[in-house]
């Protein structure tokens, strides 16, 4: 909408305002919860000699803690409004990481299950609103260019991990730091609030019945979440075992992870594009087969170099693009409050899956060696391209 003088109305400007703040958030905040926490309690861990499977477990506090807070963000959106939500997220997780160097490793699935708490507040808080305050055309476009955003975190926080170190509290400090610096842009955002019918509903009601639940997550854009977390999850929890066995020491596998979100940040887009041009199944089709092909060679092979940067680059935009693509196909609704219902079904399966990825690849891991985390890793994606027929 535009004045006749041929500028932004100030709605629409306010509109937009709020749209860059949110997306500030989400790249100060993704990189301190994300890029950081949820890459360095691994790492930090497999450098201490944990054996793969509690390196799992507490890996799967973060992606627990998580979804409990995605699960309780509905109403603490409806009691303290978007922009409180936020902040009580990016502070919780930022004390969570300054305390952790504090406690015993054996107590360190406390502070990661806060910290993916806090991220789970956030996320709900800040995407319900992103997402319905932006205008619809190109929705595709847009949502990749938001994950392409956001993925800097899984670029830019194992890199500062492989600069700061895993073993000290250096990393966990720059973490909660870059999680409060989210607090700044969040301020700028408070003028644009949406309705309360576009406050996130929980997805389970009184009277439903537990077959029309299950019924309520059957949907493509939950399933290409929730095999992109269980998928994701596992890449992260059990991907310092996998470099271990592999002659790579902790900060080579950092810088490995964020060759991986490279391939995130740089992926999406195309990704949105190829949504729009070709629609999702073309999309899904192209990220599963581009997986399926870099996991199988990486576990069937001994790839190093080069050679072995380029499949974690597509392995990064791949297994993000699931996710990716959840999203966009579950933000194709003009309804804010289907908007809100649809987003929170993808971000609860996405997360309730990649708990499940770090304790199941790091039992396997235990038993069998790193190298089925590529094996599930290919699994997942032909799994995937089996049920895209389902949706024809």
């Amino acid at each position: 909408m535009t004045t006749a003088a041929g500028h932004l109305a100030p709605d629409t400007r306010q509109r937009w305002r709020g749209v860059v703040a949110l997306n500030l958030v989400s790249t100060f905040s993704q990189i301190g919860q994300y890029g950081i926490g949820f890459s360095l309690y691994p790492l930090a861990l497999e450098a201490r000699g944990l054996p793969a499977w509690q390196i799992g477990v507490i890996s799967s506090a973060l992606w627990l803690g998580m979804l409990a807070g995605l699960l309780l963000a509905p109403m603490a959106v409806r009691r303290l409004h978007h922009s409180r939500t936020v902040l009580v997220g990016v502070v919780l997780s930022a004390l969570a990481l300054m305390l952790t160097p504090a406690l015993p490793v054996t107590w360190w699935a406390v502070p990661a299950a806060a910290c993916g708490f806090g991220m789970g507040f956030r996320w709900i808080g800040n995407e319900t609103w992103l997402f319905g305050i932006m205008p619809e055309e190109g929705r595709g476009r847009i949502v990749g260019f938001h994950e392409t955003l956001i993925a800097i975190a899984a670029v830019t926080g194992p890199a500062l991990i492989a600069v700061l170190g895993a073993t000290g509290w250096p990393s966990f400090l720059v973490g909660g730091l870059l999680s409060l610096a989210a607090a700044v842009p969040l301020q700028a955002a408070g003028g644009v609030q949406l309705g309360d019918d576009a406050v996130p509903t929980p997805a389970m009601r009184a009277g439903v019945s537990w077959w029309v639940l299950v019924k309520r997550f059957i949907t493509l854009g939950a399933i290409l979440a929730g095999i992109g977390g269980i998928t994701e999850g596992a890449i992260l929890g059990v991907f310092p075992v996998y470099a271990r066995e592999r002659g790579f020491d902790s900060s080579e596998a950092a810088w490995l992870l964020s060759v991986f979100g490279m391939g995130s940040l740089f992926l999406q887009f195309l990704l949105g594009w190829i949504v729009d041009s070709w629609g999702m199944r073309a999309a899904a089709t192209c990220a599963a087969v581009v997986t399926a092909i870099c996991a199988l060679f990486a576990s069937i092979a001994a790839p190093a170099g080069q050679l072995f940067t380029v499949l974690m680059f597509l392995l990064g935009g791949g297994i993000t693009g699931f996710l990716t693509l959840g999203l966009i196909a579950a933000t194709e609704h003009a309804d804010p409050a289907r908007l809100a219902e649809d987003v929170s079904r993808v971000s609860i399966v996405f997360t309730l899956l990649s708990a499940i990825g770090p304790v199941l690849v790091g039992g396997l891991a235990s038993l069998a060696g790193g190298t089925m985390l590529m094996v599930f890793a290919c699994f997942t994606s032909v799994v995937l391209l089996t049920t895209l027929k389902l949706f024809r």
